[in-house]
């Protein structure tokens, strides 16, 4: 609302900013009724919207050194260029860039296995063989020894590839370096989703434990540590290499977790008496390092994806079960969920605050089991781990 001067009537007026030249401009809308001025406010907001997008296309238009509009460019972008492109300007968190990438590097495969060689070629039927080809690649050899298989790909793998080039070719659409006529609709139906196979949730037997736990001392006492940190927390494998001494406290049994989004938790040690002594073990070995707040391998920068697998293969050679370590969180909730005398009647409930999951996630991945399996007070006493559990709190205290 606007008053010409002190104590004149009032009358409605829109003020805004140009986005294509700059300049403040100003329409009254004295005189309309309701609806109109709401209707015009409309039309100025999709305007104002249309210039901003618009603006956003020739930005990123210039970026790749392509005229504006549609005067041509396109012709001179590939399908792994442009994809490259449009991730570079992707706000994600960095694994998902890397899939990103590695998504558009197999489609930038594809385009060059059928010789298209520019990206506005590819129409819905390219996007439907794109689709296919992705489905058809064999599975790839996890080690040397392996031999070659021609075991497709599960559909959860195609899935991810799929769901990928969806969100990349929708931005391909809006910055306008898609093929011509290509529309948000056929996308979607080209790179439809497969059906995944819905999946039992994990639960590990007493007996893979005890072999997991043994196999990972045999590697080293600080690797068997940090195995039967993830097995009876149920903490995420970059959640377990970031825990700090601060946020141990063994006088309460507690130890703050800090999960996805910071998001902090409190796991209860509660669970595993056993690991509680291997904690007390660890800080009286590490000396400096306990000040210095770190609790796992000496040099944390050594601790990535990389070092990782190469602890869980070690394990594996040495007899121990072929698991990961997100089953190990999984299979922890399922233990949670489903042993009565650990957390009682609120056994599910409990498992969800110590593992931070959501009951949508729980649901899928561990509450369809059977309730009340065996009945104990402890994941050591369930799983018959407290000796081994002994023999690595020893182990460490000795280095």
């Amino acid at each position: 609302m606007h008053r010409a001067r002190p104590g004149a009537a009032a009358h409605p007026r829109a003020r805004w900013t140009d986005p294509r030249t700059g300049e403040r401009r100003t329409e009254s809308l004295r005189g309309l009724t309701a609806e109109q001025r709401e209707a015009r406010l409309r039309a100025i907001a999709e305007d104002l919207a249309d210039a901003r997008a618009q603006l956003r296309v020739t930005r990123r238009r210039r970026g790749l050194g392509l005229p504006p509009g549609d005067a041509g460019g396109a012709e001179r972008l590939s399908v792994a260029a442009a994809l490259e492109h449009v991730i570079a300007e992707y706000d994600a968190a960095p694994r998902t860039l890397r899939e990103l990438r590695a998504t558009a590097k197999r489609a930038g495969e594809w385009a060059t296995e059928r010789r298209i060689a520019r990206v506005d070629e590819v129409h819905r039927a390219e996007l439907k063989d794109l689709r296919k080809w992705l489905a058809s690649r064999p599975r790839r050899r996890r080690r040397a020894a392996d031999t070659d298989t021609a075991e497709p790909l599960a559909a959860r793998t195609v899935n991810r590839d799929l769901r990928g080039l969806a969100a990349l070719w929708r931005r391909l659409i809006a910055d306008e370096l898609a093929a011509p006529g290509l529309e948000y609709e056929h996308v979607r139906g080209a790179l439809e989703q497969r059906d995944e196979a819905a999946r039992a949730p994990l639960m590990l037997k007493p007996a893979d434990y005890r072999k997991l736990l043994a196999a990972a001392l045999d590697v080293s006492p600080r690797v068997a540590a940090f195995a039967a940190w993830v097995a009876v927390s149920g903490a995420r494998a970059s959640e377990a290499v970031a825990l700090t001494w601060e946020a141990v406290d063994l006088d309460r049994g507690m130890v703050r977790v800090v999960g996805k989004g910071d998001r902090p938790r409190l796991v209860s040690l509660r669970v595993s008496p056993g690991f509680a002594g291997v904690l007390a073990a660890l800080r009286e070995a590490s000396g400096g390092d306990a000040a210095a707040g770190r609790v796992w391998p000496r040099d944390p920068a050594r601790v990535d994806d990389w070092t990782l697998r190469c602890w869980r293969d070690s394990i594996v050679e040495r007899g121990g079960p072929r698991v990961t370590w997100q089953q190990l969180r999984q299979s922890c909730a399922s233990w949670l969920a489903c042993v009565d005398g650990i957390f009682g009647d609120v056994s599910h409930a409990m498992g969800l605050a110590q593992l931070g999951h959501s009951f949508a996630v729980a649901a899928r991945y561990y509450l369809a089991h059977d309730r009340a399996l065996t009945r104990a007070a402890s994941l050591d006493e369930a799983w018959g781990v407290g000796e081994v559990l002994g023999e690595i709190a020893e182990a460490v205290a000795r280095r």
